[in-house]
């Protein structure tokens, strides 16, 4: 009996600990803002909140409103509870709710008296729980959370939501990490000692003399000028679920990137976000946003961030003139600035030349403000994110000294060489290297009478076969393969 109830016990604390949830609530302050006023967030995770009524709360028929929910990659949401209300006796509209390209609820237009909604009109200052309907869902790794309502007929109010959720059982599990090289080298996958150490990323020789190992990268990628975001061997890589790392390769010199800019001196800038916007400033103000160009950064061994591209678009570079402690900004291209209009009722961006307050923040980057207050709320320039993009816009926040906010990358002064990238290194692009060179292949069988390592690729860079010996193709598949050697390559076809 008292094994059993041992056991029980036991059994009675796991179900707690899974079942153990956590609350978020957030509350819009503005039709650019929402706060945290309730709860515990996801760390890393973040809320936007926009509205193209631009009144606060308030819906107007024809107009939408979206909460946007970051980092809850992983986690388990078990319900979501929105806090709304209508006209006194009108409001009609239409919810839809989505994750990454999954629609997990909707209630489709109907006015807020109907049982779909609330069952009755609730006008005034009045809000209701509205119970999103849904079964809860497992958040999948990069998704973010949308949360949509559109008014058709006179006003809807929308005024916060409510997050119930608790770590899925995959984020519970050790996660396996495999690796393809694009080479014929192998490398076993590794596998999590506990849930979250992560592993330490594996190095590589070069693919050849010409293709130089740089690190892991997460998808697969064909030969670019862009250089992808990757993760460098050696370091520590947590995976957030099972996956697959591809070999990334260049062909251009040790320097890749450009690196941060620490001076803060007037010049030439690309205006970065990282994580979780990985965006760049692009263009000059138009209805009151900037848009956005997405880009991958990488924090390095020498405690810098690297925009990992060689050059930066015209249309993302700015004039950024420091003075003490404040700062202009003038888009290159157009001339047009970036600065922003304040009353008391409204703030937003605007194609003035207005001296934005420099804050020095973490990790050499910059928050760049006006209208502080007395409890430290204030305007600065930051990126939003909902389904429609991600674009910067004039927003309130309480900004602290050690979070990161805007990263400088000052332009480069002439155009490098063409670099290429790719996860596929042996594809077969540098065929017109090679001299040419004909393999011995009779009866089905590719002859090897130097003894050194042949190769067989398909046209899309897969190695098929290699060795130092002869090599039986006679069963592969109709089709044209690359065979290469030290003395040259050459494409065949083979089959019927």
């Amino acid at each position: 009996m008292r094994t059993l109830r041992y056991i029980g016990v036991v059994i009675a604390l796991i179900v707690c600990i899974w079942m153990h949830a956590e609350v978020a609530v957030y509350t819009v302050t503005s039709y650019h803002d929402i706060a945290l006023t309730e709860g515990v967030t996801p760390v890393g995770s973040t809320a936007t909140f926009f509205s193209t009524t631009a009144r606060s709360t308030q819906i107007t028929a024809g107009n939408d409103a979206e909460i946007v929910l970051s980092g809850y990659d992983g986690l388990h949401i078990i319900s979501i509870t929105l806090y709304m209300h209508s006209n006194q006796s009108s409001g009609r509209g239409s919810l839809q709710v989505s994750a990454g390209d999954s629609i997990i609820a909707v209630i489709a237009d109907a006015p807020f008296a109907d049982e779909a909604w609330n069952g009755a009109y609730v006008g005034g200052n009045e809000w209701v729980s509205i119970a999103v309907p849904m079964n809860g869902y497992n958040v999948r790794s990069g998704e973010h959370i949308s949360i949509q309502v559109h008014a058709t007929v006179n006003s809807l109010y929308l005024g916060g939501c409510r997050i119930h959720y608790r770590e899925g059982i995959e984020k519970r599990m050790p996660k396996t990490v495999s690796f393809s090289t694009g080479t014929e080298r192998e490398i076993p996958s590794i596998t999590e000692r506990n849930v979250g150490q992560g592993i330490l990323l594996p190095s590589l020789p070069d693919a050849d003399s010409i293709w130089r190992f740089l690190g892991w990268t997460e998808t697969r990628h064909a030969h670019s000028t862009v250089c992808p975001n990757y993760y460098l061997p050696g370091t520590v890589y947590v995976p957030q679920s099972n996956i697959t790392l591809y070999a990334l390769y260049t062909n251009g010199s040790a320097s890749i990137g450009i690196a941060q800019d620490t001076t803060f001196e007037s010049g030439l800038y690309a205006i970065v976000s990282g994580e979780p916007y990985n965006c760049m400033m692009c263009g000059s103000v138009v209805d009151r946003k900037v848009q956005t160009q997405h880009v991958e950064i990488t924090w390095g061994a020498d405690s810098l961030y690297k925009l990992l591209q060689d050059t930066i678009p015209i249309d993302c570079q700015y004039y950024v003139t420091f003075n003490d402690s404040v700062a202009t900004i003038q888009h290159e291209a157009s001339g047009k600035w970036i600065g922003y209009y304040s009353s008391k009722s409204s703030k937003y961006l605007h194609s003035s030349e207005k001296e934005w307050n420099v804050m020095h923040t973490s990790r050499h980057s910059v928050f760049l403000f006006h209208d502080a207050d007395v409890h430290g709320l204030m305007y600065g320039l930051h990126p939003n994110l909902n389904q429609e993009g991600t674009w910067y816009a004039d927003t309130r926040l309480m900004p602290q000294m050690n979070q990161r906010f805007l990263l400088l990358f000052a332009v480069p002064d002439s155009d490098p060489e063409k670099t290429l990238y790719t996860t596929n290194p042996l594809s077969g692009v540098h065929l017109d290297n090679y001299k040419e060179w004909k393999p011995l292949i009779k009866n089905g069988v590719l002859y090897n009478p130097s003894r050194e390592t042949l190769r067989i690729y398909s046209l899309q860079g897969q190695i098929i076969r290699y060795s130092p010996e002869d090599i039986y193709i006679a069963d592969l598949p109709t089709g044209l393969y690359i065979i290469c050697s030290s003395q040259g390559s050459q494409i065949i076809k083979w089959g019927k």
